[in-house]
């Protein structure tokens, strides 16, 4: 007897080892994503522009990586003494504009670094719901804190969408062209959209997706959407929010990503680093002559392992 539907994964012609850079974007599934991948000390970069949700600030970001002139201090904003970009996260905001310039030119230089060597760039979407300034009529990714009157909320159009997700396949392959674009669509519900626009935003997201996929077929698809609303329909796989995916749920969602991109000696790889961060998380209160040799083994191991990691470890400081 069957309790659920297991969503079936095909290996990917795409394959992701330590030898590759990986860049990830979007929402707070990609760094869902980059912490595990780092933590296994994958060559990844999650998020350094900070986290955003829509397509059309997708393409705008990647473009400014390409044109980083475009940024300028007559676009920022101003609330209570402080400087903020419609486009970037409220991380960049800063008292100084010249510093929030200084600072947002210097996140995009460096992640266009990471897109010159990267192999792979994850780009996970949220929502297809977005506010607009009312002034230029300008999609913005963070209102920051402005009052509701200065924009309009709206859903983009399928058009938008696609037309965002070719930009920005576009944009990617003039800055790297080897650089393979996979999507994802987050798992996450925006809910204070309400569950029925929730869907529809999703829904066009998706299409979009699928409609860019089929203009740009060197775009790839992963299904973390797909994997939690129907593989794992339950509660009990999220926070007590009920929105975001637990711990449980993130393992399960890592299996099916490894799965997929990962060959045998790429896991083989990760079990032996899974095994070392196990040792280092569990350092005893009492160093003896037992754990000391355990030390001078892992040390060992760690000087033939750090060769074949995209990020060594710090054997030094670990030890």
């Amino acid at each position: 007897m069957r309790f659920r539907t297991e969503l079936k994964i095909n290996k990917s012609d795409l394959s992701l080892s330590y030898a590759d850079t990986v860049v990830l974007l979007g929402s707070c599934f990609a760094d869902n994503l980059g912490e595990k991948l780092e933590k296994l000390r994958f060559n990844a970069f999650s998020n350094p522009l900070g986290t955003f949700y829509n397509p059309v600030t997708a393409a705008y970001l990647i473009q400014a990586m390409r044109f980083p002139s475009l940024i300028t201090e007559d676009q920022l904003i101003e609330r209570e003494g402080v400087f903020a970009h419609h486009q970037f996260h409220s991380s960049f905001n800063h008292a100084d504009p010249s510093f929030v310039i200084s600072q947002i030119n210097g996140a995009l230089t460096k992640t266009r670094q990471h897109l010159e060597s990267a192999s792979f760039l994850f780009l996970t979407l949220g929502t297809a719901w977005v506010y607009e300034t009312n002034s230029k009529q300008q999609v913005v990714s963070n209102c920051h804190k402005q009052p509701q009157h200065l924009f309009n909320k709206r859903l983009l159009t399928q058009n938008e969408i696609v037309e965002s997700l070719t930009s920005f396949y576009d944009q990617l392959i003039a800055i790297h062209p080897a650089c393979r674009l996979v999507l994802t669509l987050s798992p996450v519900r925006h809910t204070k959209d309400g569950l029925e626009n929730n869907q529809l935003s999703k829904a066009l997201l998706l299409t979009g997706m699928y409609e860019a996929m089929a203009l740009r077929p060197a775009i790839a698809y992963f299904p973390a959407y797909e994997i939690l609303m129907d593989d794992l329909r339950d509660y009990r796989f999220y926070a007590d929010d009920l929105i975001h995916p637990n711990s449980m749920a993130v393992e399960y969602l890592w299996q099916k990503f490894s799965d997929r991109y990962f060959d045998e000696p790429t896991l083989k790889l990760i079990q032996e680093v899974v095994g070392i961060n196990a040792f280092l998380g569990h350092r005893p209160l009492v160093n003896t002559n037992d754990y000391q040799r355990h030390l001078v083994q892992i040390k060992d191991q760690l000087t033939a392992l750090n060769p074949r990691l995209g990020r060594p470890f710090d054997i030094e400081a670990l030890l």
